[in-house]
Protein backbone atom coordinates (compact mmCIF):
# COMPACT_ATOMS: atom_id res chain seq x y z
CA UNK A 1 0.00 0.00 0.00
CA UNK A 2 0.94 3.46 -0.29
CA UNK A 3 -0.01 7.07 0.56
CA UNK A 4 0.03 8.78 -2.91
CA UNK A 5 0.41 12.53 -3.84
CA UNK A 6 0.08 14.57 -6.61
CA UNK A 7 1.73 18.22 -6.54
CA UNK A 8 0.42 21.37 -8.16
CA UNK A 9 3.21 22.75 -10.20
CA UNK A 10 6.01 24.49 -8.21
CA UNK A 11 4.79 22.51 -4.81
CA UNK A 12 6.71 19.62 -3.07
CA UNK A 13 6.77 17.70 -0.18
CA UNK A 14 9.45 16.30 1.47
CA UNK A 15 12.06 12.84 2.28
CA UNK A 16 12.66 11.27 5.41
CA UNK A 17 15.41 13.84 6.00
CA UNK A 18 13.88 17.27 4.79
CA UNK A 19 17.08 19.11 4.58
CA UNK A 20 16.64 23.08 5.82
CA UNK A 21 13.49 23.44 5.86
CA UNK A 22 10.08 20.98 6.24
CA UNK A 23 9.04 17.90 7.68
CA UNK A 24 8.62 14.35 6.37
CA UNK A 25 4.94 12.84 5.91
CA UNK A 26 4.28 10.45 8.73
CA UNK A 27 1.46 7.52 7.91
CA UNK A 28 0.45 5.16 11.00
CA UNK A 29 -1.46 2.39 9.81
CA UNK A 30 -4.38 0.00 11.90
CA UNK A 31 -4.41 -3.14 10.76
CA UNK A 32 -5.92 -6.58 11.23
CA UNK A 33 -5.03 -8.87 14.10
CA UNK A 34 -2.23 -11.13 12.74
CA UNK A 35 -1.14 -8.38 10.07
CA UNK A 36 2.31 -6.35 9.87
CA UNK A 37 3.86 -3.43 8.39
CA UNK A 38 7.15 -2.54 7.70
CA UNK A 39 8.12 0.98 7.61
CA UNK A 40 7.51 3.61 4.44
CA UNK A 41 10.32 2.60 1.80
CA UNK A 42 11.52 6.09 0.60
CA UNK A 43 12.39 7.20 -3.03
CA UNK A 44 15.18 8.89 -3.65
CA UNK A 45 14.38 12.49 -3.48
CA UNK A 46 15.04 15.19 -5.68
CA UNK A 47 17.29 18.64 -4.72
CA UNK A 48 14.77 21.80 -4.35
CA UNK A 49 16.98 24.67 -3.33
CA UNK A 50 14.75 27.70 -2.01
CA UNK A 51 17.26 30.73 -1.71
CA UNK A 52 20.29 30.09 0.89
CA UNK A 53 19.18 26.95 1.49
CA UNK A 54 18.43 22.88 0.44
CA UNK A 55 15.79 21.12 0.90
CA UNK A 56 14.94 17.35 0.28
CA UNK A 57 11.97 15.94 -1.66
CA UNK A 58 9.38 15.64 -4.33
CA UNK A 59 7.42 17.79 -7.13
CA UNK A 60 4.74 16.76 -9.19
CA UNK A 61 4.13 13.27 -7.98
CA UNK A 62 5.15 10.74 -5.65
CA UNK A 63 3.89 7.65 -4.16
CA UNK A 64 5.65 6.63 -0.38
CA UNK A 65 5.24 2.82 -0.51
CA UNK A 66 4.77 0.07 2.67
CA UNK A 67 4.75 -3.65 2.80
CA UNK A 68 1.87 -4.97 4.42
CA UNK A 69 1.80 -8.48 4.92
CA UNK A 70 -1.88 -10.41 5.07
CA UNK A 71 -2.61 -12.92 7.93
CA UNK A 72 -1.92 -16.53 7.65
CA UNK A 73 -5.35 -17.40 8.55
CA UNK A 74 -6.86 -15.02 5.63
CA UNK A 75 -9.22 -16.94 3.40
CA UNK A 76 -10.91 -16.44 -0.08
CA UNK A 77 -14.09 -14.43 0.30
CA UNK A 78 -12.87 -12.25 3.28
CA UNK A 79 -11.79 -8.98 3.04
CA UNK A 80 -8.63 -7.43 4.55
CA UNK A 81 -8.89 -3.54 6.25
CA UNK A 82 -6.20 -1.35 5.85
CA UNK A 83 -7.20 1.74 7.75
CA UNK A 84 -4.58 4.69 7.64
CA UNK A 85 -3.88 8.22 9.30
CA UNK A 86 -1.98 10.32 7.78
CA UNK A 87 0.00 13.86 7.84
CA UNK A 88 2.01 15.32 5.67
CA UNK A 89 3.47 19.16 4.30
CA UNK A 90 3.06 20.66 1.33
CA UNK A 91 5.35 23.94 0.16
CA UNK A 92 5.76 26.76 -2.37
CA UNK A 93 6.51 30.08 -1.18
CA UNK A 94 4.40 29.23 1.97
CA UNK A 95 4.16 25.81 3.10
CA UNK A 96 0.57 24.03 4.21
CA UNK A 97 0.31 21.26 6.52
CA UNK A 98 -2.38 18.75 5.32
CA UNK A 99 -4.04 15.50 7.22
CA UNK A 100 -5.83 12.90 5.88
CA UNK A 101 -7.93 9.22 7.06
CA UNK A 102 -8.34 6.59 4.68
CA UNK A 103 -9.56 3.01 4.55
CA UNK A 104 -9.12 0.15 1.99
CA UNK A 105 -10.92 -2.78 2.20
CA UNK A 106 -8.53 -5.28 -0.05
CA UNK A 107 -10.90 -8.63 -0.66
CA UNK A 108 -8.35 -11.88 -0.53
CA UNK A 109 -8.62 -14.44 -3.29
CA UNK A 110 -6.86 -17.33 -4.20
CA UNK A 111 -5.95 -15.74 -7.61
CA UNK A 112 -3.96 -11.83 -8.28
CA UNK A 113 -5.82 -9.04 -9.44
CA UNK A 114 -3.99 -6.03 -10.63
CA UNK A 115 -4.55 -2.77 -10.32
CA UNK A 116 -4.84 0.14 -12.52
CA UNK A 117 -1.76 1.09 -14.95
CA UNK A 118 -2.03 4.38 -13.59
CA UNK A 119 -1.92 3.39 -9.64
CA UNK A 120 0.72 0.29 -10.74
CA UNK A 121 2.96 3.13 -12.84
CA UNK A 122 3.02 5.46 -9.49
CA UNK A 123 4.53 2.24 -7.66
CA UNK A 124 7.19 1.31 -9.98
CA UNK A 125 8.19 4.82 -10.60
CA UNK A 126 8.57 4.81 -6.82
CA UNK A 127 10.31 1.46 -7.10
CA UNK A 128 12.52 3.12 -9.68
CA UNK A 129 14.13 5.86 -7.20
CA UNK A 130 14.34 3.66 -4.42
CA UNK A 131 18.35 3.85 -3.28
CA UNK A 132 19.81 0.30 -3.41
CA UNK A 133 22.98 -1.23 -1.97
CA UNK A 134 25.99 -0.54 -3.59
CA UNK A 135 28.92 -2.68 -4.09
CA UNK A 136 31.44 -0.60 -3.96
CA UNK A 137 33.76 0.11 -0.32
CA UNK A 138 32.83 3.86 1.24
CA UNK A 139 34.93 5.64 3.71
CA UNK A 140 34.46 9.06 5.30
CA UNK A 141 36.77 11.24 6.52
CA UNK A 142 37.00 14.50 8.63
CA UNK A 143 38.90 17.30 9.60
CA UNK A 144 37.81 20.55 10.98
CA UNK A 145 34.66 21.46 8.84
CA UNK A 146 35.46 19.19 6.18
CA UNK A 147 33.99 15.53 5.53
CA UNK A 148 35.52 13.25 2.38
CA UNK A 149 33.58 11.06 1.36
CA UNK A 150 35.22 8.13 -0.25
CA UNK A 151 33.78 5.52 -2.65
CA UNK A 152 36.22 2.55 -4.66
CA UNK A 153 35.29 0.26 -7.08
CA UNK A 154 36.89 -0.97 -10.21
CA UNK A 155 33.86 0.28 -12.63
CA UNK A 156 34.19 3.95 -10.93
CA UNK A 157 35.52 5.29 -14.06
CA UNK A 158 35.19 8.70 -16.12
CA UNK A 159 33.20 6.82 -18.57
CA UNK A 160 30.70 5.39 -16.34
CA UNK A 161 30.28 8.15 -13.42
CA UNK A 162 28.46 12.01 -14.82
CA UNK A 163 27.98 13.27 -11.85
CA UNK A 164 27.28 12.02 -7.65
CA UNK A 165 25.51 13.44 -4.95
CA UNK A 166 25.36 12.62 -1.62
CA UNK A 167 21.80 12.37 0.18
CA UNK A 168 22.29 12.12 4.23
CA UNK A 169 19.74 10.31 5.66
CA UNK A 170 19.59 12.31 8.74
CA UNK A 171 19.32 15.89 9.30
CA UNK A 172 22.33 18.08 10.29
CA UNK A 173 25.08 15.81 9.19
CA UNK A 174 26.47 17.81 6.18
CA UNK A 175 25.50 21.18 5.21
CA UNK A 176 23.15 20.64 2.73
CA UNK A 177 23.13 23.68 0.91
CA UNK A 178 27.09 23.53 0.41
CA UNK A 179 28.40 22.78 -2.97
CA UNK A 180 29.63 19.30 -2.99
CA UNK A 181 32.50 18.93 -5.10
CA UNK A 182 33.60 15.50 -7.40
CA UNK A 183 36.58 14.60 -8.05
CA UNK A 184 37.46 11.31 -9.86
CA UNK A 185 39.96 9.01 -10.83
CA UNK A 186 39.84 5.64 -12.25
CA UNK A 187 38.47 3.24 -9.45
CA UNK A 188 38.40 6.03 -6.95
CA UNK A 189 34.96 8.75 -6.26
CA UNK A 190 35.24 11.36 -3.73
CA UNK A 191 32.80 13.93 -2.71
CA UNK A 192 33.97 16.74 -1.09
CA UNK A 193 31.52 17.87 1.71
CA UNK A 194 31.33 20.71 4.51
CA UNK A 195 30.62 19.41 7.85
CA UNK A 196 26.64 19.86 9.37
CA UNK A 197 25.36 20.87 12.87
CA UNK A 198 25.24 17.92 14.29
CA UNK A 199 27.94 15.89 12.69
CA UNK A 200 30.60 13.63 15.50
Amino acid sequence: VGLRQKLAPHWHTYWKNSGDAGAPPEIRLSLPEGAAAGGIVWPGPDRIPAGPVMNYGYETEIVFPIQVTVPRDAAPGQSFAVSAEAEWLVCERECIPEKGSFRLEIPVGDTTVAASEDIMAAFATADTRKPMPGPWASRLTAQREAVGLTVEGADLTDAAIKSAYFYPATWGVIDHAAPQQLSLSDGTLTLALTKGQTFN
